[in-house]
């Protein structure tokens, strides 16, 4: 898949490269699936959404939560997203947390969305991927994601994507347009 391609059209067909901001798109994972159970749609037309979300544990957390039902197209309403004795469909997951962002992260999303409001959006998309942490980077399986950045300022996100580009597995997969 050309995730960079993919969130080309992602922005072009939902309006937002008109908004006069810079994007910001990297290769990631959504952790915490081993929690919450809920797999997403793969692919472009099952936009997550990225929100800080504090907690006792961590006042700079976000979570990635799925598209309320009545954003989803009826066509993919009942696709099923995960089989077996726990099936899934997409209207089983719509509106219901994901997983979280990775929390090194999280503390520049959160930064950016709710403090000094540099990020305009983030969303993210799941690839059909999935990544088996060890014990020491969190363990558990990973949903990997295309993550998606509209950035108020040129600027901004090359300090955001400078920020974050120490925590990615791949350094190369960070692009910004």
């Amino acid at each position: 898949m050309d995730y960079l391609q993919e969130m080309k059209c992602l922005r072009q067909e939902k309006g937002w490269h008109r908004e006069g901001t810079a994007a910001l798109t990297f290769v990631s994972t959504i952790n915490g699936y081993h929690a919450y159970h809920n797999r997403p749609l793969q692919g472009r037309q099952f936009v997550m959404q990225c929100s800080h979300q504090s907690s006792k544990y961590d006042k700079w957390g976000c979570v990635v939560k799925a598209p309320q039902l009545e954003d989803v197209d009826e066509a993919v309403q009942g696709i099923e997203t995960r089989a077996g004795p726990n099936r899934t469909t997409v209207a089983d997951v719509a509106g219901k947390v994901i997983g979280h962002v990775p929390r090194k992260i999280c503390n520049v999303l959160a930064a950016g969305l709710a403090v000094d409001f540099s990020i305009a959006r983030a969303v993210c998309v799941f690839t059909g991927e999935f990544q088996h942490g060890g014990a020491a980077s969190g363990g558990g399986p990973k949903l990997v994601a295309v993550y998606h950045l509209e950035v108020v300022r040129q600027r901004d996100a090359v300090e955001i994507a400078d920020s974050i580009r120490p925590h990615l597995t791949d350094k190369d997969r960070l692009w910004i347009y």
